[in-house]
């Protein structure tokens, strides 16, 4: 009997050892909770400070990284408002070049 590969749920670019960022635009955020309630790993909480809506938006919870992070994007799927994304971040990890390179 041969052995079967495991089925892997998490998208092809993310199982390489990239570098990932969790951004969150705070204004746009109206504090539904469904990206802290169906986060799988629970990295996610409400923060104290209030958007420009009043809102509370999502942040990671102290001592949470990004290795932490399941890359699973649900939460992006399930913002109604499109506030949060994962990010790529480019070999070297300065955001300044990796804008520079995007817009040649």
């Amino acid at each position: 009997m041969t052995a079967k590969k495991a089925i892997s749920f998490i998208p092809p670019e993310f199982e390489k050892q990239e570098k990932w960022q969790l951004r969150i635009v705070k204004d746009r955020c109206k504090g539904c909770l469904f990206c802290i309630t169906f986060c799988p790993t629970q990295i996610l909480e409400s923060s104290s400070e209030f958007n420009a809506k009043g809102y509370h938006p999502p942040k990671l919870k102290d001592g949470a990284t990004m290795d932490d992070c399941a890359k699973c994007g649900f939460c992006e799927l399930i913002c109604p408002e499109f506030s949060i994304f994962l990010e790529k971040i480019e070999e070297g990890g300065d955001k300044a070049a990796n804008k520079k390179k995007e817009k040649k």
